[in-house]
Parts: C-alpha cells; sequence; structure tokens
C-alpha cells in the first residue's frame, strides 16, 4: 500500500512539475525532473540576488573572516598576528566552569579569548573590529559599503533595529554582525559558539 502511495505522489508531483522520466535502475525507480527558472526567481523581497556562493563566503567569514579565528591556539598566536597589544585585561568567564578570559586590546581590535583551566588550550569568546588596517576576507575591511557586503555574502540572516546585518553559519550558532553608518562598514563583531 505504501509503495502504491509513493508511486502515485511521484506522478501527481510529475503531472504537477510538467513531466518526468522514469529510468529502470537494477530495481529502483530514478526520477528526473526538469525545471527552468530564471533570476528574477532567486531575489528576495530586496531584490538581491542569493547564490549558492554566498553561503560559503558566510561560513568563510564566520570561522576564517580574520587570521586569528583559523589559529589553533589563539592565546599563543595573536602576538605572531598583531605584535604586542596596548593593553590585556583578564578575567573569569563563567560557562560550564569558570574559564580564565583574556582580552587584548590592539587599535581599532579586541580580541576576547578564553583559556581552559590547565591553559593548554583557548579559543575565541569575540572580536570587535574598527579598523581597516586589519585584512578581513573578501576584503569587507571597514569603510566597505553596504552593497558590497550583500553582494558577497548575500542578504543577511537578520537586519537588527540598529540597521546592522547579522549572519550566522550554517549550524545557527556562530555569529558575525556588521554596522554601518552612512550605508560604510563601522564595526565587525565575530560571536564565536562558546561551549
Amino acid at each position: 500500500m505504501k509503495l502504491l502511495l509513493s508511486l502515485l505522489s511521484v506522478f501527481f508531483i510529475c503531472l504537477f512539475m510538467g513531466g518526468c522520466e522514469t529510468q529502470p535502475n537494477n530495481n529502483s525507480l530514478h526520477l528526473e525532473t526538469s525545471i527552468t527558472t530564471n533570476h528574477s526567481n532567486l531575489k528576495n523581497e530586496n531584490e538581491q540576488i542569493i547564490t549558492p556562493n554566498s553561503r560559503n563566503h558566510v561560513n568563510n567569514l564566520v570561522y576564517s573572516g580574520l587570521k586569528i579565528l583559523k589559529a589553533k591556539n589563539p592565546i599563543k598566536d595573536i602576538a605572531n598576528y598583531y605584535g604586542t597589544p596596548n593593553e590585556i585585561k583578564e578575567s573569569i568567564a563563567q560557562y560550564n566552569v569558570e574559564i580564565l578570559r583574556t582580552t587584548f586590546y590592539y587599535p581599532g581590535l579586541l580580541i576576547s579569548i578564553l583559556q581552559s583551566p590547565d591553559s593548554s588550550k583557548s579559543l575565541i569568546e569575540k572580536v570587535i573590529l574598527s579598523d581597516a588596517k586589519y585584512p578581513v576576507i573578501f576584503n569587507l575591511v571597514i569603510g566597505s559599503n553596504k552593497e558590497y557586503v550583500i553582494n558577497t555574502l548575500g542578504v543577511p540572516n537578520e537586519i537588527n533595529t540598529d540597521g546592522s546585518f547579522t549572519y550566522m553559519n550554517n549550524l545557527g550558532n556562530n555569529y558575525v554582525y556588521i554596522y554601518f553608518e552612512n550605508d560604510r562598514i563601522v564595526k565587525i563583531i565575530w560571536l564565536p559558539y562558546v561551549d
């Protein structure tokens, strides 16, 4: 009975879609459908074309937008990447356990790193960028215009009340916030997932 319902479903889908071809393949049914579309079908309400690459671009921005985000042990690599910070502050962060938080302050760059109690591992908690001298993937630097951001990353997951954009990874647990003034980037914040 389930097979008959499945075949009827496929038949009606094919009828609705405008035709299907079936080809036998070792006792299995192969269904080919042909759907024609044009770019107007891929536009959102803001008339921006969403491309398959824009989703990959968002994931790349989230995970490796700045050099420090790719570091295996950020607490050890930060000085190699950015030199000596202007200031370093330590505090205790409350997650499942108490964790040491070290915040590094550079001109136009704040990097907050969490360190395991035994100091063997570290991970990025937050990055705030507000200076164009630090390279960002896809050339999304401070000063880039809003149109370039949308053309590169696609439509944001959220447009916030302050006009900033929220982009998130495929899992929805790593965030990048992009802030604008006069339609130009003034700040980018990365909030990676911390467990």
